[in-house]
């Protein structure tokens, strides 16, 4: 006999959820990979502490989608680590 896992509604919707929200596109469409790479480079540059480049690609995705709230936040943080607070407040 198997072994029979028992998982509650909560817990499955809480997976369910996450993994929408964490699982990068897989659809073809040049649009959405573009946008995805751009912020994945962002992010990478930022890690880097590459501000420039990072804050060229949050751009990119801005210029693409204005209501992306990850890159504004992510620009936010860079002009904060560079002391220019008056930018990271009106990002």
């Amino acid at each position: 006999m198997g072994v029979r896992v028992v998982v509650s509604p909560w817990v499955l919707g809480y997976a369910v959820a996450l993994s929408i929200i964490l699982v990068p596109p897989l659809s073809s469409e040049a649009a959405g990979t573009e946008d995805y790479i751009h912020s994945r480079l962002g992010a990478k540059y930022k890690s880097e502490n590459k501000y420039e480049p990072a804050i060229e690609e949050f751009r990119k995705v801005l210029a693409a989608h204005p209501d992306n709230f990850n890159a504004y936040m992510h620009l936010a943080e860079i002009r904060e680590v560079q002391g220019r607070y008056r930018l990271a407040a009106h990002n």
